[in-house]
């Protein structure tokens, strides 16, 4: 496989001085939202959210390859503040997380997002969470995704990074490899 200059620099820049990933992923939205929830009003829920991000990558960010922020809280309280250092890259998620709900194993993208605005606030790869089974209804939908990111990343000589999320599609469950024994 040839790999263009680009995406080359791209990967050295979110790899250790060692050529290994050392990522610090923050790019958690619902979850880490909806235990703020408990303690804080609606109103200062997103503003805490940054916070907690920005404390996160200010702290764990200098020990870290490259950070994995979302475009919707991390990547503009981060950038802004200047808490992400700059000998570290940013990787970008290209989805809106996951749901941690078994009835929603659906793969949103951020509205108004995609590998161009990324590139353009200098990160050096895309993140996309996918849940997927081969036998599930959607599995063609989901395949047709991913190449779509993956051709405009080649592109873009953007480096991609795929998270997929399996489950079982007849209990809607996810499965994991401790769970079941490790095989999958």
């Amino acid at each position: 496989m040839i790999v263009s200059l680009g995406k080359w620099r791209r990967l050295q820049q979110a790899t250790s001085a060692r050529g290994t990933f050392t990522v610090l992923a923050i790019d958690h939205r619902g979850p880490l939202r909806r235990k703020l929830a408990a303690a804080l009003p609606a109103e200062a829920l997103d503003d805490a959210l940054a916070g907690l991000k920005e404390d996160i990558v200010r702290e764990l960010g200098p020990g870290a390859s490259a950070v994995l922020l979302d475009p919707e809280i991390g990547v503009p309280r981060c950038l802004a503040r200047s808490a992400l250092p700059p000998h570290v890259g940013l990787l970008v998620a290209l989805d809106t997380g996951s749901t941690g709900d078994p009835r929603e194993l659906k793969t949103g993208l951020v509205p108004d997002w995609g590998v161009e605005p990324s590139l353009r606030i200098g990160a050096v790869g895309a993140k996309l969470l996918v849940y997927y089974h081969p036998e599930a209804e959607d599995a063609g939908q989901v395949e047709a995704l991913v190449l779509s990111i993956g051709q405009a990343c080649v592109s873009a000589e953007l480096p991609f990074y795929l998270e997929p999320l399996a489950y079982d599609p007849v209990n809607r469950v996810p499965v994991s490899p401790r769970a079941s024994g490790g095989g999958w």
